[in-house]
């Protein structure tokens, strides 16, 4: 009862020395299956992870990128009314431009305005 709480293999023990030793080497050789199973598991695993440690930097890059966009989006206010985002941003004047073009192109549709310039104080 004892081995099968514990999930034992039971083997019969042989009464002659000749089929103990036949007894004895089929267990080596399930060993050494087994062995052989484990090597090929890690050497596939090393190789898994060998093709992931090559990709790791460009992950890291995307990751933080997504953070940062998450970070500023959360930063926005949700205009309900107008199904949009309102954000405050401060830029260079002669960034200005190209910051418009930017926001322009990237609009859905032409008859949304995509930002209002407000003169800084300071």
């Amino acid at each position: 009862k004892i081995c099968d709480c514990y999930h034992c293999h039971l083997y019969p023990y042989p009464s002659t020395p000749a089929e103990r030793q036949a007894v004895m080497e089929g267990l080596q050789v399930r060993i050494q299956d087994l062995h052989i199973v484990l090597h090929k598991t890690e050497d596939y695993l090393r190789q898994v992870l060998c093709k992931a440690s090559e990709s790791i930097y460009t992950w890291d890059v995307q990751v933080k990128k997504m953070k940062a966009i998450y970070h500023v989006l959360n930063l926005c206010s949700f205009d309900v009314t107008n199904k949009c985002l309102i954000a405050e941003v401060w830029c260079p004047l002669a960034d200005l431009p190209n910051m418009r073009r930017t926001l322009e192109e990237s609009s859905v549709s032409p008859s949304h305005r995509c930002f209002t310039r407000q003169e800084s104080r300071h």
